[in-house]
């Protein structure tokens, strides 16, 4: 028989349900930083394994992207099906100790497989904590807890370097004690947390009770999902192609700015990390609060349309500031582009799910995200570090070949990702209406079913929102 909320209310307090989010919060941290911690530590691993660029951007960019999205599909499908906790801590526990297992890897082919660990493990999270935050809130609760995971992402894109880069200060204090590279005891550091917040979930968070719709809308079936894609094609097909063309400059930008610092202006990997991080979780988190709102006002004055035009101006402009970054000769300009990046670039992960929110039906919201995150980590993580290494050293030379690379792919990336989104101005607003209405509807027409449906949880009907044009 279907739980009810009423039902899972009673099994999962609020208490509860906030701690097992921060414990979420917690492992997310870490992933970012497992999983980013090979792009500040490129250059002394180059050096002792003799690894080259391109490799060096197929461990944390194409291998690792592929893997990750790859596993992603059929750890969703066991999740569905199985003890999300259980699930979810193995998961974190084979991510921790294949990065603990990198620390002793002797070369490129080791080092590949501790990789490989580590994506297949951090695929596992997304979907886990998407799952368990659904089931452990109540639906009118869920916007909160969700917001401060996702929120990680922003952060941590910037503050892995920050603590990265407090790690591998530690850790060359620690060298001459073990007898270890610094770059070796820092993958040690980084990876021993997570094995105890995996025991600690794994002990103290309950499975909670999966919420199950009492009727299953048409949407749930293939054929009807694919009707409806196609329906919208014009949308999604703007939107992902221009998100995924944007996905190539961030994932370059993530994975080798550090690196770029390094060559270019002489900074030491701490410092390299603390000026990346520090720039980035201000601007990143900055910008990942004040769009939300804009959205908001944006929405209630009848403008929803202007979340993808907005988002493609600000894409555009973070690309810009690419090549600037790329062509800087000191680290104040070079300081003022990433903020730039950061304060534009932060869009691609804020809005996307707020889009799908809006528009699509509640039975597809999360085949599509899980097609977002397949496109944007298939093309931008596993083209992108790999793209612009190969640029670099097929096509310049010297400490600037990086800056070039950058500079060659927003080129490029930055009109298709604008002209994309300006092309899902329309097929936006309208799609947008449409999901209004049906939200109307399926109110109402829970209203009439059960009597106890408040009045006023039901939505404004939507030609009483938007004004008609």
């Amino acid at each position: 028989m279907p739980q009810t909320a009423s039902d899972r209310e009673t099994r999962t307090s609020p208490a509860n349900a906030w701690y097992a989010t921060i414990l979420l919060c917690l492992l997310y941290a870490l992933s970012m930083l497992d999983r980013l911690i090979l792009a500040l530590l490129a250059q002394p691993v180059s050096a002792d394994l003799h690894i080259s660029d391109t490799q060096l951007g197929l461990l944390f960019g194409l291998g690792f992207g592929v893997l990750y999205a790859i596993a992603g599909l059929p750890l969703a499908h066991m999740l569905d099906r199985s003890h999300r906790i259980r699930l979810l801590c193995v998961g974190v526990m084979l991510w921790s100790l294949a990065t603990l297992a990198s620390a002793f890897a002797p070369g490129f082919t080791e080092l590949a497989f501790c990789r490989a660990g580590v994506a297949i493990g951090e695929a596992v999270l997304s979907p886990a904590a998407v799952s368990l935050l659904a089931d452990m809130f109540p639906r009118e609760k869920r916007a909160a807890p969700t917001a401060a995971f996702t929120a990680v992402a922003a952060g941590m894109s910037s503050g892995a370097f920050v603590l990265g880069g407090w790690a591998f200060q530690a850790a060359g204090f620690l060298s001459p004690v073990y007898g270890m590279a610094p770059w070796r005891i820092t993958l040690i550091l980084v990876g021993a947390p997570g094995l105890l917040i995996a025991l600690l979930m794994f002990f103290t968070v309950r499975e909670p009770v999966r919420v199950r719709q009492a009727n299953t809308q048409s949407y749930a079936t293939v054929s009807n999902a694919l009707a409806y894609i196609r329906s919208e094609a014009r949308l999604y097909g703007c939107l992902f192609v221009g998100i995924g063309a944007y996905t190539i400059v961030a994932y370059t930008f993530i994975a080798w700015t550090p690196t770029l610092l390094i060559r270019k202006f002489g900074l030491t990997p701490s410092d390299a990390g603390y000026l990346f991080g520090l720039i980035g979780v201000t601007f990143g988190l900055g910008s990942t609060a004040l769009w939300p709102w804009l959205v908001t006002r944006w929405t209630a004055r009848g403008k929803p349309e202007r979340l993808v035009t907005a988002m493609g101006y600000s894409l555009a402009a973070s690309a810009a500031a690419m090549i600037l970054l790329g062509f800087s000769h000191n680290v104040s300009v070079a300081s003022a582009a990433i903020a730039l990046i950061f304060l534009g670039g932060t869009t691609v992960s804020c809005l996307p799910p707020l889009i799908i929110q809006y528009v699509a039906p509640s039975e597809m919201r999360a085949r599509l995200m899980a097609g977002y995150l397949v496109s944007s980590n298939l093309i931008g993580l596993g083209i992108g570090p790999a793209l612009a290494a190969a640029i670099a050293e097929n096509f310049f030379s010297g400490a600037g070949a990086l800056g070039s690379a950058f500079a060659c792919i927003a080129i490029v990336a930055g009109p298709i990702t604008l002209v994309s989104l300006l092309l899902a101005h329309g097929a936006y607003r309208t799609a947008y209406l449409a999901a209004a209405a049906r939200e109307f509807d399926n109110a109402k027409t829970l209203a009439r079913e059960d009597q106890s449906v408040r009045t006023d949880a039901i939505p404004d009907e939507p030609q009483q929102v938007f004004p008609a044009r």
